[in-house]
């Protein structure tokens, strides 16, 4: 089994990840997009609508029904 060890300092202010004994991200927080890179994927952000933050609801399961903000570029 892979092992990823996430290493902290006592004031909680500073972070780092290890994948298999290597760091791969290190700061305040850990970025998702350099960790998954590790992995060999592209992390490709998007906005949703806003019906998910204001009912309280959770994400769907599948992406396919995930309600996506209208895009205004």
């Amino acid at each position: 089994m892979k092992k990823a060890i996430m290493a902290g300092d006592e004031d909680g202010d500073w972070y780092g990840l290890y994948l298999e004994g290597e760091i791969v991200d290190q700061g305040h927080s850990v970025n998702l997009r350099e960790v998954l890179a590790h992995f060999g994927y592209e992390l490709e952000y998007k906005d949703v609508d806003g019906s998910y933050g204001r009912t309280g609801s959770y994400f769907p399961d599948n992406l396919a029904d995930v309600n996506w903000a209208e895009e205004e570029w």
